[in-house]
């Protein structure tokens, strides 16, 4: 929103909001007026009523009779004017809360000079002046606080509030739109039959809320849009932190970077490419099959790489900026990194449904094929891990950010106890819900022991159970006929 119009664009613009039968409540015109308490109030008001009525973006306009919308110029001038000492735009900045995006624009319409303020529509809280918020009540500037209905109302607009929906670029035409987006990868993804005229690929893309009008009558393409099909992030200045990058170190550490690559389309139209850049940077070991030949096997098997791709993109935090989504792959780990907590129990992985603070996205990339609709990315990477005898995913969380490590075959002597621990725990976490045993047997198989380790897979059990990872089914059968569930499971002894 906070790109500067074209004079074409911004001519246009006034033209189409001059045709407007009244004021609306998020449109406000003005001759030359100016009072900095009133106006940082009406951006408040103006904010709040577009979220309101459903509109991106409000509009003030200096420089028009508000009785006939005729064009009288102005002498309003926001980048020489102050308030006290201080600037009027960095005070305007400074005093509403949250920070909204807005920006002054001014030309020339027909001879007469005109300013345009931008006011982005309020998102996640009321946009609020010295922590007093603001409404327009048709034409009238009201206090929010007086206005209890509508207060309520906002509220319940802004709880749904949805980051996908918001406008990653705007004011363009039909041909600027499919330039910027991957629309065939669209409509080969999700199988539909490319239409023969533009009309008709901008329909589908409107359903599908990648591209929206607003009261401008010019195309926009949301964030969702963007994200999941633009050409180039980049042309997205606000969203490249949201770009997957891909960083390959030499040996376990940070200190020297062989390569790196930064995705730059949108997630479906580069996913298969980042699995392919990650899969082909990974380490390989020699491994001597029981035939005799040697064989090259990659650090991780594909499909762990791709689900944990796929689970980083779909449950990031698109609203955190401290953290950007990051794959980094060392010697003997890879590690994926994404903006917010989880969720889910990062215990709770395996077994319990898929959720997504982002419904939107998630569609979006269960249509391109990126994830599937009931959320089995768990149970395959757990599953690959154990068939490879690799030692256990690591889930690390922060406020800002969340981590998963998987690592690199590491005989089990060489795995420490809480890695041990976590291999049982997993294991039993994945037969629970796969309705399979978890045993002695069902051990020795994940760690690929021999039947004569019989004593080693036991003390395995036993140290899952003194950690409180695990339980025992049924404590009365015998040693032999022992089986264990996760510690959040129901057991025999507890009906």
């Amino acid at each position: 929103m906070t790109e500067k119009l074209e004079p074409k664009e911004f001519v246009e613009l006034i033209g189409r909001l001059r045709k407007l039968p009244a004021e609306k409540e998020w449109i406000e015109f003005k001759e030359s007026w100016f009072e900095p308490v009133r106006l940082a109030e009406y951006i408040s008001g103006l904010s709040n009523s577009a979220v309101l009525s459903g509109e991106p973006t409000a509009f003030m306009v200096w420089g028009i009779r508000d009785t006939d919308h005729s064009l009288v110029g102005t002498s309003f001038d926001p980048w020489t004017e102050k308030k006290g000492n201080e600037d009027l735009i960095p005070w305007l900045k400074r005093m509403i809360s949250p920070g909204v995006d807005f920006r002054f624009q001014r030309e020339i319409v027909d001879g007469h000079r005109v300013v345009l303020l931008r006011v982005a529509a309020a998102s996640r809280l009321p946009v609020k002046f010295k922590k007093q918020g603001f409404v327009r009540v048709g034409s009238q500037l009201k206090a929010l606080s007086d206005q209890p209905e509508l207060e309520k109302q906002l509220f319940r607009v802004l709880d749904s509030y949805s980051f996908e929906e918001e406008l990653a670029k705007s004011f363009l035409d039909e041909n600027e739109v499919l330039s910027l987006l991957n629309y065939p990868e669209y409509f080969r993804k999700t199988e539909i039959s490319l239409p023969d005229g533009r009309d008709g690929i901008l329909k589908h893309l409107e359903a599908a809320r990648l591209v929206t009008k607003s009261v401008e009558k010019k195309w926009s393409i949301t964030n969702l849009g963007a994200l999941v099909y633009a050409n180039d992030l980049s042309h997205f200045p606000d969203l490249k932190r949201r770009a997957c990058r891909v960083i390959v170190y030499e040996g376990t550490g940070r200190l020297n970077t062989i390569r790196e690559r930064t995705q730059q389309g949108g997630y479906v139209p580069e996913f298969e490419q980042l699995v392919r850049y990650i899969v082909d940077a990974l380490p390989a070991r020699e491994v001597i099959e029981d035939t005799g030949l040697r064989t090259n096997h990659q650090l991780v098997p594909t499909i762990v790489i791709r689900e944990l791709l796929a689970n980083a993109i779909m449950h990031q935090d698109l609203l955190e900026r401290s953290t950007a989504l990051m794959v980094e792959i060392f010697s003997d780990r890879v590690e994926f990194l994404n903006p917010g907590k989880p969720l889910v129990d990062p215990l709770r992985f395996i077994d319990t449904p898929s959720k997504t603070r982002n419904p939107k996205l998630a569609d979006a990339l269960r249509r391109g094929s990126i994830v599937e609709e009931k959320g089995s990315g768990w149970d395959k990477i757990t599953s690959a891990l154990e068939e490879y005898a690799l030692p256990p995913s690591k889930t690390e969380t922060d406020s800002g950010y969340t981590k998963v490590t998987v690592f690199g075959h590491r005989d089990l002597s060489h795995m420490n106890l809480e890695e041990r621990v976590a291999a049982v725990y997993q294991h039993a976490c994945l037969n629970y819900v796969m309705h399979v045993d978890t045993n002695n047997q069902s051990v020795r198989r994940r760690f690929q022991l021999s039947e004569s380790a019989k004593s080693k897979a036991s003390r395995l059990l036993r140290d899952a159970k003194e950690a409180g990872m695990i339980m025992e089914f049924d404590s009365k059968v015998g040693v032999r006929s022992l089986r264990y569930v996760p510690f959040w499971a129901e057991t025999k002894d507890s009906e």
